[in-house]
């Protein structure tokens, strides 16, 4: 399951819950989505390649 999937679902039980648990439901979708946003910055990253010194063909001049 991605956190993504998991947002779009907690959204769907949120318009079903009762008032009081709200609160609870709307931190729990924050917390997803700086998860959800950390996930698409590691996807970012792989999809760049390696980067750093394994990259280079040798020392600066």
């Amino acid at each position: 399951m991605t956190a993504q999937y998991a947002i779009h679902e907690l959204k769907q039980v949120r318009q079903y819950c009762s008032a009081r648990a709200i609160p609870a439901i709307d931190y729990a979708i924050q917390v997803l989505q700086g998860l959800a946003e950390r996930e698409r910055m590691v996807e970012e990253e792989k999809a760049k390649g390696p980067q750093g010194p394994a990259q280079t063909d040798g020392f600066p001049d």
